[in-house]
C-alpha cells in the first residue's frame, strides 16, 4: 500500500471517532512518521472531501463543551490548543447566540453536582463546587455569584 493511502486510511479512522481539527490530524500524522508531502496530501485531499473542516470542528466542540458546564474561556483555550485561531472561535461564539452565557452554565453544573454532595457539610460542599468551578474555567466573579445562590445547608 502507498504511504499516501496509508495516511488517508490513518487520517479517516481518526475522524471515525471524533471530528479534529487540522492540526490534531498533522500532529497525528507526523507521529506515524508520515514526511510533510504525504502529511499536505492528505489534508487537503480531507477538506476536498469535506471530511476535515475547522469551522465545523470549532461549532461542534463549543456546544459540546457548553453542555458539559465549561466556561468560554476554557473552551477558547481548549481550542488555541487543537489549533483553531482566535477570530474563529470568536466568530463561532457570536453565531451561537442560543448557548447559555458563564453564568448560566455554572448555575447548571452546580443544580447538577450539587446533589452529589448532600451527605457532606456544608463547607465542604461549597469547597468542592467551587474547585469544580475553577477546574472549568470560570472567573471568580461567576464562582461568588453562583455561590451565594445555593444553599449548602448551613
Amino acid at each position: 500500500m502507498k504511504e499516501s493511502e496509508e495516511s488517508r486510511n490513518y487520517a479517516s479512522k481518526l475522524l471515525k471517532y471524533r471530528n479534529r481539527s487540522e492540526k490534531e490530524i498533522r500532529e497525528k500524522l507526523k507521529q506515524k512518521k508520515f514526511n510533510d508531502t504525504v502529511i499536505a496530501d492528505t489534508i487537503g485531499w480531507l477538506k476536498e472531501k469535506k471530511y476535515l473542516d475547522d469551522q465545523q470542528f470549532t461549532r461542534e466542540w463549543i456546544e459540546s463543551r457548553k453542555r458539559k458546564g465549561y466556561s468560554k474561556k476554557y473552551i477558547h483555550w481548549e481550542l488555541k490548543q487543537k489549533g483553531i485561531s482566535a477570530e474563529t472561535v470568536n466568530l463561532d461564539f457570536d453565531e451561537q447566540e442560543g448557548l447559555l452565557s458563564d453564568k448560566e452554565v455554572a448555575k447548571k453544573l452546580v443544580e447538577k453536582k450539587i446533589k452529589q454532595y448532600r451527605n457532606l457539610e456544608p463547607t465542604k460542599v461549597k469547597q468542592r463546587i467551587q474547585n469544580l468551578l475553577l477546574r472549568h474555567g470560570f472567573s471568580w466573579e461567576i464562582i461568588e455569584e453562583v455561590l451565594k445562590k445555593f444553599d449548602y445547608g448551613d
